[in-house]
Order: C-alpha cells, then structure tokens, then sequence
C-alpha cells in the first residue's frame, strides 16, 4: 500500500552496515592517562598549562572536519558598561556573575557570522563588542574591528556578545540589516509555564525580587554622590544609575553572601553543621568522612568573621552582629582578594579564641582533621591544588599562619586525591557544599520546618 515503518524499531531489521551508515559515524575517541586526569583535577591553576590540553575532544571525541561555528548572544551590559567602567567591572566577572546560558546563543558557520557582522558594521561601525574566547577571557572591541577583513579566523570557536542596540537578530536568525535585537539573559525560567523567573535584573529602588538574592550591582556614576543629579548623556537609560543583578540561590561554588534576607553567622553555621549531619546519615558514610563532613560544616564560614569581611556585607553592626549573608554588599575590590574561607582555615588549624573549639579539633583524629581542612579549603572551589599568593592571607593573622597554611594546602589537596581518587574526593567535597547550598536556598519558613525536623 505503499506505507513504510519508520519507526524507532525497524531499524533493528535493517542489515547492519545500512544502520551503521545511517547514523552519525563514531567520533574518534582520544586515549586518556593518569597524567591528563592530575592535570585537568587542578581547577584553581586556570592558565595554561604544558600538558594539559582542552577537556572538551577528550569528552565528545574528534569528529570528521566540520566548518567552524561561531555563537553569538546579545547583552545590555555591553553597552552600559562603558570605559569608565570596563576597569571596575571586567567582563569576565561580569559573565561569571551572570553566565550566558543555551536559550541566549544563536550558533551558526563562522563564514555566515562573519558576513552579517561586515553587514552590522557598515551602519555601526564603532559599537562596542566583547569577543569570548574558548578559556573564557573576553576581548573588547568594535564592530568594525572583529569584522575587518582576514579576522574570519579569529571568531571561530568564539563567542560574539553584542549590546541590543547594534541589532543583528530577526525572526530568530542572524540579519546584518536588523535594526534591534533583545537581550533575553533573564528569560529563564523555573517552570514550564514560565511564571518564575531564575534570575532578573533591576534598576535603582525597583522591588526586591522574592527569594532571590543580590549577585551584582552595577553602578554607573560610582563617583557621584548619592544625591546627585544625572549628568547631561544621561537620556537614553532615564537618568538610571544602580543596576542590580538577582538570582535565585545556587550552589556553595559561588559566595552566596547577597540574599533577599540576611542571616547571622552562628545560626548559619549551626544550620549547615545539622544538615551535613542528616546528609552523612542518609549516605551511611563511614566514621571517619561523616566526621569530616559535619566538622567542616560546623566551621566553614569562621573566616567571615573579620572587619574586612563585614565591611564588604554592608554590616554596620559589627562586631555586635556577625552576618553570613546580608541584603548587599559593597564592591567586590574592597575585600583585596580577601578569601573567607582561606581565614576559615587558620582559625581552624590554629585557633582563635575558642578553647571549647579548639579541643574538639585537637581530640579528633588525623584523617578527619586533614578531610575537613581540605573541605572548608576548597567549599568555595579554591584549594585544587592551592590558594593564589593574592588570597592566601588573613589581615588579622599572623603572616607565618598564612605561610604554613599555603604552604600545606597543595600538599594536603595530593594526599587526599590520592587516598580518596579523583571522583572520590569530588564526591567528599559536595557534601559540604550541598549542606550550605540547602540552608543557604531555604526559605525562613522551610529553615523553622528543618530546625524542627532537627
């Protein structure tokens, strides 16, 4: 009659060399080696280095030749962010801030892309433009800079982030005679009906967005008084000054100090401490690790617990009040590379003020010591393998602690990927980060029901 199968299943009643040739052919899979996995494990060291090559053909494979793609995104942060501002907010901390995620990028041939940008640039010639390279350092730009002639090479494998403004985006495709395009970066959503956002950005005194914290501001006149008033240029964002970049609590790889609410430090603590307890539990871990994990917990955010750092969460009250989390916080530099938890650690080590702590540290055994100094080292992301010489330090702390303590970082970092494996140790260091993560995304009401539970 005609009809044909074609379903899923029939395949399996084709001779085998007509379904292998179907099919996508099977990606050369590259050899691996203990030395590649050392290399890769070291996440803190983010230069290059000799021997450690890209990850990404080790995961997916080499594939017959393709032609090069370039993506590209568009972002009102491009535009806003001026040369005024480009020393003060780098792009790059910007992106880690607020990443670019799939529902954002257009991909296409980076031959097509090169085009439209030459189509972009006739009529916008000096409009700026960031160029994100595969390590994820941003170049900026103009237009007629990227696509100057013999620069088709240099946008492979690249993202080109555009302001909105430049135009570029039609019908969802790329047209270099566009007048406009959107900036989507918050068009995230939680559900399928897209009621709930993942993330907004707001301007000057707009609304807290509910259960959400504060990742970033922006302000745009940093020098001006509080009081004053826009300066002429001033039109075409409305005399707008502060920009303010929420998101919904994630995970202990990022600080997380900004929140819709704040939350003192002791509280915290005792919190994150119950549910590493609870999370140990239901993994039925062994003495030694559960041990680790809940000591870690107890004592992960001690370095918070500083002038500099409190200054940093706009906490007017110290020391009278110890904030782990607060509504805001100043600009990032005026911490100097201050690393909470790199003090978390010497007070830990060697103590600060707490003899009732101090001997619970000493009376626990060698291997529970070393796994929670690793795990608060690193509950953050750092200590893989060290702390960089512009974060190991605790301005009220001796310098030799610093010294000792950056100085056996690394070395305690070996020994345990050592005795745990790499994916073991991984795996050790999340349980701390999942406890802080669930305290930290509670909401006040889920945070009574679990203190309860407790």
């Amino acid at each position: 009659d005609g009809r044909h199968d074609g379903s899923p299943h029939s395949f399996a009643d084709l001779p085998q060399e007509e379904r292998i040739a179907a099919f996508t052919p099977t990606p050369e899979i590259l050899p691996t080696s203990d030395i590649l996995f050392d290399s890769w494990a070291l996440t803190t060291i983010r230069e290059k280095l000799p021997g450690r090559p890209p990850v990404e053909p080790y995961l997916h494979g080499i594939a017959e030749w393709e032609p090069p793609e370039t993506h590209v995104a568009w972002r009102e942060e491009v535009g806003i962010v001026g040369d005024g501002l480009l020393d003060r907010y780098k792009p790059e901390d910007l992106l880690e801030a607020y990443p670019i995620k799939p529902h954002e990028l257009l991909r296409d041939v980076t031959s097509r892309v090169f085009k439209h940008l030459q189509e972009l640039a006739k009529t916008r010639p000096r409009t700026r433009v960031w160029v994100i390279d595969p390590d994820n350092s941003v170049r900026v730009a103009t237009l007629e800079e990227i696509a100057s002639k013999g620069n088709e090479e240099r946008l492979a494998g690249r993202t080109v982030l555009l302001p909105p403004a430049a135009g570029g985006l039609q019908s969802g495709t790329l047209d270099g005679k566009a007048l406009f395009a959107d900036d989507v970066a918050d068009e995230w959503y939680t559900d399928k009906e897209r009621t709930r956002k993942r993330r907004v950005r707001t301007w000057d005194d707009s609304p807290v967005p509910e259960d959400m914290r504060l990742v970033l501001t922006i302000d745009r006149q940093p020098e001006a008084d509080e009081d004053e008033e826009p300066t002429a240029g001033e039109e075409a964002l409305m005399g707008k000054r502060l920009w303010k970049w929420y998101t919904e609590p994630r995970s202990a790889d990022d600080d997380g100090s900004e929140t819709a609410r704040e939350q003192e430090l002791a509280p915290h603590l005792e919190a994150v401490a119950k549910l590493a307890q609870r999370i140990a539990e239901r993994l039925a871990l062994p003495e030694t690790e559960a041990g680790a994990a809940v000591l870690a917990a107890r004592w992960h955010d001690l370095g918070k617990a500083r002038q500099r750092w409190q200054y940093y969460v706009c906490n007017d009250d110290y020391p009278t009040r110890i904030l782990a989390k607060s509504l805001g916080t100043r600009h990032w530099r005026s911490l100097d590379g201050y690393r909470h938890e790199f003090a978390s650690l010497l007070d830990v080590q060697f103590g600060r003020d707490d003899s009732a702590r101090e001997k619970e540290w000493a009376d626990a055994p060698k291997k529970v010591r070393d796994l929670a100094l690793h795990s608060i080292a690193a509950h953050h992301g750092c200590a893989r393998p060290h702390f960089s010489a512009a974060n190991a330090f605790d301005p009220e702390s001796p310098v030799a602690r610093w010294e000792a303590a950056s100085q056996e970082t690394p070395v305690r970092f070996a020994r345990l990927q050592r005795m745990y494996g790499r994916w073991g140790l991984a795996y050790l260091e999340s349980l701390l980060r999942a406890a802080d993560w669930a305290d930290s995304a509670a909401k006040p009401k889920d945070r009574k029901e679990k203190e309860k539970r407790s």
